[in-house]
Parts: structure tokens; C-alpha cells; sequence
């Protein structure tokens, strides 16, 4: 019994009232039992014909194997070829969407193979039916039909080259190919990986391999933000001296406070027309309304000209009027962070060998002051605390650091519940919304920081545990992974400048660049282990690719990537590209985003190179060595000896990587007890358990796979980028000081140097590397020069200039 509406209710009495009324008329239907069995006969009909259709398309298939097993004898080498190409067969039930001549019978392809001098020589065929053969069996079908009028013809040479020929002209051709090969992938569940029979595969040694190379991806990207930080550079440093007359003046205007709002304010002003990174950590019309002192509420005796101790060369006459707003403690610890950059906008108002001094005074200033407010949870204590905790930072003081960062995490919630309510965002703002939105723009930017910098802490402490037990905890990895995101996205504000509108947009690719390297190198096929770094460098060079593809052409160059401009590094020829363009390209950037977006695809990729090359060739040599003794000692391995031996280093390192693979046996041990409900005292019974690969092998191969030499192509392009960074770095430095990086100028010296020592390229070449490594470490040495309150650096320019004279026997 159904209810249907009633479609004529007019053509019947019976339905008149409905009409009257206008409404929609249901009637009932009664089904007979005759009509019900009529019904399952249709549906069983179909079903039949669907199993026909099906048993026809199994004895074609079946004709064509036996075709082929008759017409070719193959050799085992091939088989997993010849299975790969009859893999592209279509015989599909499914009606094709894009095309109406779908069935089975009138859709088949035949796959004809023969060895020739030139290798395997495959011949895909696709077939249309013969209507005067339509009454024919499927066999005759099958070898009765004439060719299509397009084919597909794949050569397969004795070096592995693969050449396929088609002589299809036109998309509505191409169409039809690809929409039956989908309809081949769509009928059966999974496609089937058949060159895998062939291989044995290790989930064990796949799984630790990706864990082992890619910790080693994210340590050294630790590095190159942790190099501040370092315990081997550490030591006590001594300040630079400042003159008698310089340390009375300085004294002078911390103790007059309208000098001091002045000197803030100025050099507020000049932090704010530098715009970097670091800019991002607070919201710069916010922090100038609640924290900068205005111009109207205080009396200038001057404006200040060349200098912000202009005024105070000579003794004033009488005292200057007070200011009726006091500096604010958030205004001078960002003044502290400012005396710590190269930042040429601070020549006018600060000279620079009274920066690191006059830094200290802002720094002990802002933390007396904040010191009796410190339980008021405002966004002037928090931007306090976040900003001195930064500055400690960069001044390598790492007690002071860590203990501001927790007062920050501290008050950062209780700040969070005493903002206004966040209103929405819209055109037109009255002021208290535009001021609230300012305050909620403010916070969370200094939330932002202070993630980034409690990342930091956290290292500290994972770098003091493994300093005191000789290696890192399970549950201290994960902090590494840190360093591949930064948290989460910053967003413009409506009343940002368009420069830090840009610079946003460039934080939130930058963050996506990072996220994707990450994932290509955490998720890399760890099945060929032969050629895993090769592989890893592949998918990080590709998804780099990408990425700069994707981004608009106003933070790019119009340049292809990992493409040297200079001399060619092979044949020292000049290129048919010439390094004019590059520097006509960098004066055309409408501003410093292009560079720095090219300079960070280079960055990253040698951030990975550096992960994966070894530092020397002894290096390797050491390796084969070590997996050569654990063959024939695996089960008798004398740590004492291995230490002896090839020194405490490496010794570490089989224990780690020893470890790791126990560890991840065992892991599978237990999953494949639960899964078969097995006590811990049957494992021996279980085949599974019995198949599980020791660590012998595996061990073996994490030596010899994870480490590579120059010997790679990642390594070329990793020379290409650390040359090309040179241009980049060397360009910033004239137009954009404030924006040099000293972290990749050390990945540049690391690669360049590593590609010395192992004899990289011809000796044009050699010379072309030695001079951009004196390039490198003569910007190292003026950034330094100018940025004399970072003691772990001036050492580090030691080592390097060290490590230039071993190389090149330089007494």
C-alpha cells in the first residue's frame, strides 16, 4: 500500500472537492501479490544480466593472458613490468559519465610486449567493436577487431629511460583514454603495488629511518636558532668601554624624565620605521597610544637633531618641567631590544658603541619598575615581561630568561580575562571598538611572542637534561617538532601600515613553507632505505617549488629556483643568465619581501643538506667501518672499544639507534600479542612474532643509508642555494641592514665549506667556493662588529676563522 499524489484530480468527480479547496489530493494504491512477484522477477533479471556482463569481461581478460603467455616468454626481471602495463586493461561494468560507449564489449584494450636491441618495447592497444562481428563469441571479439585509429606505444631502454608514443591530436581523445583508465582504477577496491612482491619490505626499519632523518631535519633547524644560546660559546663577556663624558650624559637623562621620554620616544619612532619581523611582536598603534608617551603631554625644551645626547653635550641651565605621564616600563625594555640590533635607523638617536650600556640601563629600569606591579595583570605588565624576556634572550642570559618567561605564562591568562569583549570587525568602528580591537591585536601578538620564546625554555631545558644524562628522553622530542611551526597565523589589523600588512601575509607563508617541508620530510616512502635521503631531499625540493609558486608574484623574483647565475660551476663558463639580472631584479623588489622569500627557500634547503650530508669524508668512512664490526660482533659489541676506537660520539649514536629499534620491536611485539589475545609468554609460537626482523640488519643499514656525501644531488643544489645566498645576503647588506640574517650567512659557511672538504666540483670551482666562504665571513665579522653584545657570536667568528685556516693551511 502506497500514498501518491494525485497528479489530474480534475479528470475525476471523485477528486472535485480537492479542487474546490486547492490543496494536493492523495489517493491510495493497493499492490497486488502478482504485481510483488512481478516485481522481485525485474530485479532478479537484472541481476542476472550484471553477472553475465561480468563472467564475459573475466574470459576476456583470460583470453588475453593466454595470448600473451603464448606470443612473449619473459624473464623474471621484467615480470613486475608486464604486470604493470596489464594493469592498464579496462574491463569495466561501470557506465563511463563522460562518454556513451562504456560497456564491455565494446571497450577493450590489449597490451603487446617484445624485447628488442633497444630493451622492452610495450604496445597498449585500445579496440572498437566490428558490427558485423557483434553475433561473434567474445574470443573471436576480441582478435577479430581492427585498431583503433590511436595507440599508445612505450619504449623501455636497457638504462631504465622510458619513451611514450601516442599519436593522439586532440583533447576529446585524450579524454576518452583517461576517463576509461579511471573507470580501471574505480572497479576493483585497491590498486594493487605489484613491484612490492619483489621486494621485502621492513615496517620497522621504514618507520625508524623516518624518525632517525627527520629529528636530524628538525635538530638542525634547533640549531640555527639555538646558536645564541649555545653552552660551547658561552662565557663572560666584557663590555665595551664607554667614555667618562658619555656615561655622565647618559646618567644625565635617565635621571631627567622628560630626557627620557624623549630618548624613548625617539627611538620608539625609528624601531617603527624598521620594518622586520620582529616588529610583529606588538601592535604598533596600540603600544604607541597606551605606552609612548604623547607629544602634547609633555614639554619639549628641543627637538632633538643628530643625536638624542644633543641636547645634553653641556649642562642645562635649569631643570626641565616633568612629563605628566610617566615612561611607561613596556616603552624602555622595547627600547632594550632595540639597542641590540644593527638597525641603522638608531644612528641618529643612539651612537653605537653606547648601545649595549645604554640597553643594560633601559633593561634594569623597566625591571625595577615592573618589579612593584608585578601581580597587576595589564597589558603594560605583560608587554613588560614578554619584551625583557626577549632582550634577555638575545643577551644569552639564561637564568634571567627563563624566569621572565614564566612570570609572562604567568599573568598571560589573567590578562586575557580582564580585556574588554572583542567586538566584530567592521568598516566603520566607533573609538572604544577600535581601542578594544587594538588591546585584543596587542595581546595576542605578545602571545606570540611569548609561545615563540617559551619554545626556547623549553629547549633550555631538554639541552641541560641531555648535557647531565648524555641523551635526550622519549618525551623530550616532541619539542623539536616546535621549531617546524610557529603556533599559529598572526592577522592584520584595519589600522596596520601596508608594509606590516605585507610582512604578515609573508609570516603566514613563511609558516606554510615550513609546515611543508616538514610534512615532505616526516612522511617520506622509507621503503628503498638505499635511497631514502635522496628521496627525502626530492619531495622538500618539490613541495619548496610549490610553494613559491603558489605565492604572489609581488613576494617573489621572477627567477627560476636552484639555478646558479655566476660563473657555471662545472665548466666556468659564463652564463647565458648573468648576475647583472639578479641585481637589476633586487633594485626592481618594490621591497625587501622578494629577497627574503628567495633567501629562505635557499635557507631551508640547506637546513636540510646540512642535516643529511656528513661533515667530513671521514665521516663516512667511519660509518662503513662501524657497520662492518657490528656484522661480525652483533652479538658480542664491545662499547669500550667502539668509544676507543672512533671516539664517544659515535658510540653514542649506535646506542641511540639501537635503542630506537629495540624500542620500536617491541612496540610491535606487544601490538601483535593484543591483536591475537595472546599472553606475554606465547610470542615464541606466534608466526608474526617470529618474522619480526632484529636490529642487526637494520642498525646496518641506518649507518649506511642515513648519511650522504657530496656524491648527492640535494648536495649540488645545496651549493647552488648557499651561492646564490651570498648574492642575497650581500645585497641586503647595502640596501637592508636591519634585515641581514646571521643564521643563514652560518648555514652558507657550513655547506660551502663542507663542499671543500670533500673536494666538490673541478678547481675553478674550488676557487669560486673559497671566495664566497671570505664573502661570508667578512659579513659575519662587520654584522659583529656592530653587534658587540651577542658574546657566543664573537667566539663563533673565532671558530670560523679557525676552521678557514685548517682548511687552507693558514698558520
Amino acid at each position: 500500500m502506497t500514498l501518491t499524489t494525485c497528479d489530474f484530480p480534475s479528470l475525476s468527480p471523485l477528486f472535485d472537492r480537492c479542487v474546490k479547496f486547492n490543496v494536493d489530493c492523495v489517493y491510495t494504491i493497493l499492490t497486488s501479490p502478482s504485481d510483488e512477484e512481478y516485481l522481485k522477477q525485474i530485479k532478479y533479471l537484472e541481476a542476472i544480466g550484471q553477472l553475465e556482463e561480468q563472467l564475459d569481461a573475466m574470459q576476456q581478460e583470460m583470453d588475453i593472458l593466454q595470448l600473451d603467455n603464448t606470443n612473449s616468454q619473459l624473464s623474471l626481471d621484467t615480470t613486475s613490468s608486464s604486470l604493470l602495463l596489464l594493469s592498464s586493461i579496462v574491463t569495466s561494468t561501470a557506465s563511463n559519465p563522460f562518454s556513451s560507449t562504456t560497456t564491455v564489449a565494446t571497450d577493450t584494450r590489449m597490451v603487446k610486449r617484445q624485447r628488442t636491441a633497444q630493451g622492452l618495447v610495450a604496445t597498449v592497444a585500445r579496440y572498437l567493436p566490428n558490427p558485423a562481428s557483434e553475433a561473434t563469441s567474445p574470443r573471436q571479439q576480441t582478435h577479430d577487431r581492427p585498431p583503433e585509429k590511436y595507440q599508445w606505444d612505450m619504449k623501455i631502454s636497457k638504462n631504465g629511460t622510458m619513451v611514450i608514443q601516442t599519436n593522439i591530436k586532440s583533447h576529446t581523445e585524450l579524454l576518452d583514454c583517461l576517463c576509461n583508465g579511471i573507470r580501471t582504477i574505480q572497479q576493483p577496491e585497491f590498486v594493487p603495488r605489484f613491484w612490492d612482491n619483489y621486494r621485502p619490505k621492513n615496517p620497522i626499519l621504514s618507520h625508524v629511518m623516518q624518525i632517525y632523518v627527520w629529528k636530524r631535519y628538525g635538530r638542525s633547524r634547533l640549531k640555527g636558532m639555538y646558536l645564541s644560546c649555545s653552552p660551547k660559546h658561552s662565557h663572560q663577556h666584557t663590555s665595551p668601554d664607554v667614555s667618562p663624558d658619555d656615561t655622565h650624559r647618559i646618567a644625565d637623562v635617565f635621571a631627567n624624565p622628560s630626557s627620557l621620554a624623549s630618548l624613548t620616544s625617539q627611538i620608539f619612532d625609528a624601531y617603527a620605521d624598521c620594518i622586520n619581523l620582529d616588529l610583529l611582536n606588538i601592535h604598533v598603534p596600540t603600544f604607541r597610544r597606551f605606552f609612548v608617551t604623547p607629544a602634547h603631554e609633555r614639554k619639549k625644551k628641543g627637538p632633538l637633531s643628530t643625536s638624542a645626547f644633543t641636547m645634553l653635550s653641556s649642562p642645562p641651565s635649569s631643570p626641565p618641567d616633568p612629563p605628566l605621564k610617566p615612561v611607561s616600563s613596556a616603552l624602555l625594555a622595547l627600547c632594550a631590544i632595540a639597542c641590540t640590533t644593527t638597525c641603522k635607523h638608531f644612528y641618529q638617536a643612539v651612537p653605537p658603541h653606547q648601545r649595549e650600556h645604554l640597553g643594560k640601563l633601559f633593561a634594569d629600569k623597566a625591571r625595577a619598575l615592573v618589579a612593584d606591579m608585578f601581580d597587576e595583570p595589564t597589558l603594560e605588565t605583560l608587554a613588560t615581561f614578554v619584551l625583557l624576556a626577549y632582550y634577555k634572550h638575545r643577551r644569552s642570559q639564561g637564568p634571567d630568561f627563563e624566569f621572565l618567561v614564566s612570570m609572562a605564562e604567568r599573568l598571560s591568562p589573567l590578562v586575557k580575562e580582564q580585556l574588554p569583549a572583542k567586538p566584530p570587525v567592521c568598516d566603520d568602528q566607533p573609538p572604544w571598538a577600535t581601542e578594544a580591537q587594538g588591546e585584543w591585536t596587542l595581546y595576542e601578538r605578545l602571545d606570540f611572542q611569548l609561545s615563540k620564546i617559551s619554545t626556547i625554555v623549553s629547549l633550555h631545558c631538554v639541552r641541560r637534561k641531555m648535557l647531565r644524562k648524555g641523551y635526550a628522553d622519549q618525551s623530550d622530542r616532541s619539542i623539536v617538532n616546535k621549531f617546524h611551526d610557529h603556533h599559529y597565523p598572526l592577522s592584520p589589523a584595519h589600522d596596520d601600515s601596508e608594509a606590516v600588512r605585507r610582512h604578515i601575509l609573508y609570516h603566514g607563508y613563511l609558516r606554510q613553507l615550513n609546515k611543508d617541508c616538514h610534512e615532505a620530510a616526516h612522511h617520506a616512502p622509507a621503503d628503498n632505505t638505499g635511497e631514502y635521503v635522496g628521496i627525502v631531499g626530492h619531495m622538500i625540493e618539490m613541495s619548496m617549488r610549490r610553494w613559491y609558486a603558489s605565492i604572489p608574484n609581488s613576494f617573489k623574483l621572477d627567477l627560476p629556483l636552484f639555478e646558479y647565475y655566476g660563473p657555471d660551476l662545472l665548466t666556468s663558463s659564463a652564463s647565458q643568465q648573468p648576475t647583472s639580472r639578479w641585481l637589476q631584479l633586487f633594485e626592481d623588489a618594490p621591497d625587501a619581501i622578494p629577497l627574503l622569500s628567495t633567501l629562505n627557500i635557499y635557507n631551508e634547503y640547506m637546513l636540510m643538506a646540512i642535516a643529511h650530508i656528513s661533515r667530513t669524508p671521514a665521516d663516512l668512512e667511519t660509518c662503513e667501518a662501524i657497520a662492518t664490526y657490528w656484522k661480525e660482533h652483533y652479538l658480542h659489541v664491545d662499547y669500550d672499544f667502539l668509544t676507543r676506537q672512533w671516539g664517544d660520539k659515535w658510540c653514542q649514536r649506535v646506542k641511540k639507534m639501537e635503542k630506537m629499534l629495540q624500542g620500536k620491536i617491541e612496540m610491535m611485539q606487544s601490538h601483535c600479542l593484543l591483536a591475537h589475545d595472546l599472553g606475554d609468554d606465547t610470542n615464541s609460537s606466534n608466526p608474526e612474532l617470529a618474522n619480526l626482523p632484529i636490529s642487526t640488519a637494520a642498525l646496518v643499514t641506518l649507518l649506511t643509508s642515513a648519511y650522504s656525501g657530496f656524491n648527492d644531488p640535494s648536495a649540488r643544489i645545496a651549493v647552488y642555494s648557499a651561492l646564490n645566498a651570498v648574492q642575497i645576503l650581500q645585497f641586503l647588506r647595502l640596501r637592508h641592514l636591519c634585515l641581514f640574517d646571521l643564521r643563514v650567512a652560518n648555514n652558507v659557511w657550513t655547506i660551502l665549506l663542507r663542499a671543500l672538504k670533500f673536494g666538490f666540483g673541478n678547481k675553478d670551482m674550488r676557487t669560486l667556493l673559497q671566495a664566497n666562504l671570505i664573502c661570508c665571513l667578512s659579513m659575519v665579522r662587520d654584522e659583529i662588529h656592530w653587534l658587540p653584545n651577542r658574546p657566543s657570536m664573537v667566539d663563533f667568528v673565532k671558530d670560523m676563522e679557525q676552521e678557514y685556516k685548517e682548511e687552507f693551511g693558514i698558520a
